[in-house]
């Protein structure tokens, strides 16, 4: 799903025991940047730029080791997927996806999104500071 600040959100799939699903977001980029992104999910994602994957991790895990990757994005509107599953339906589903242009701060791709072991929301400070 796509909330309603333009950011990816996995809220909806909660309680639906094991899904996969597949998120897009559009992101402008006024002009030829570098850029970073930066991935983390419970359980298994891949993040896309135009088709072009950056990051793959794969596997039945939670949280906390996210993965990131470089690359330059040409000017223009650009659009990032995320391929996310969450294979336990008993267990927290969690997802944070965000991405760095050259000299600019790190900005979210995904809602308050991500849940505890108690079901409550959680997100990286920086993150959600950032919205």
């Amino acid at each position: 799903g796509v909330f309603a600040k333009g950011l990816l959100d996995i809220a909806p799939l909660r309680g639906k025991g094991s899904v996969a699903a597949i998120l897009e977001v559009d992101l402008t980029v006024p002009a030829e940047t570098k850029a970073t992104f930066f991935l983390d999910s419970d359980d298994g994602s891949r993040l896309l730029v135009d088709g072009r994957e950056l990051i793959v991790y794969d596997g039945s895990h939670g949280e906390g080791n996210e993965k990131r990757a470089e690359t330059t994005l040409a000017a223009g509107v650009r659009t990032v997927q995320i391929q996310y599953f969450q294979g336990d339906g008993a267990s927290p589903m969690g997802l944070s996806v965000a991405w760095q242009p050259a000299g600019k701060p790190r900005r979210p791709l995904t809602a308050i999104a991500s849940t505890s072991p108690l079901g409550l929301p959680v997100q990286t400070a920086h993150d959600r500071d950032a919205v």
